[in-house]
């Protein structure tokens, strides 16, 4: 099935793009999402006058976006929680749990999506992790999980000095 993306789609393509995807995606997720429009010959004459309307949105989300990236950058999210001696968590870290805690610093509803992490977090350390905001915009916040405010103020100041993180787990 060929569509028309009406949004920028990670790992698809950008506004505009004619692209080839499997039937099922196309009618049970893209279409349904307003993310895409079917490639048909009066949808592409249709997307033609609504072009320029979508790259001004398009344009003005990026520039929200990059705004909040400047917020977003660098930040550092504590999570106290429960582990054990060695450091393992007694439950984990998820993409939720984190999108709320970013929520709450930028007054709006970020997208667990929007968050790039191979696996949740399942034991202690310091996380380097990165949100994306928009399909060219994306900004690094660190993630700080211990046991105790203390354990995570220390981490958080040996991984200023040291400058690396304990482990990565953004994809880059």
């Amino acid at each position: 099935m060929q569509v028309i993306l009406i949004k920028s789609v990670r790992k698809l393509g950008r506004v505009g793009t004619k692209v080839d995807v499997s039937n099922g995606y196309g009618r049970n997720y893209l279409i349904p999402q307003k993310l895409a429009i079917r490639a048909t010959n009066s949808n592409i004459e249709k997307f033609a006058t609504l072009q320029k309307e979508l790259e001004v949105k398009n344009l003005e989300n990026k520039k929200i976006a990059e705004n909040m990236a400047k917020i977003l950058d660098g930040k550092h999210f504590d999570f106290i929680v429960q582990s054990a001696a060695d450091g393992r968590l007694f439950g984990s870290i998820s993409l939720k749990m984190i999108a709320l805690k970013v929520s709450d610093l930028l007054k709006i509803k970020l997208n667990y999506s929007n968050i790039l992490l191979d696996h949740p977090i399942k034991s202690n350390g310091v996380y380097n992790i990165e949100i994306v905001l928009h399909a060219d915009v994306s900004a690094s916040i660190i993630v700080v999980v211990s046991k105790t405010e203390s354990e995570a103020r220390d981490a958080l100041i040996d991984f200023k000095e040291l400058g690396i993180a304990k482990e990565k787990t953004s994809n880059t």
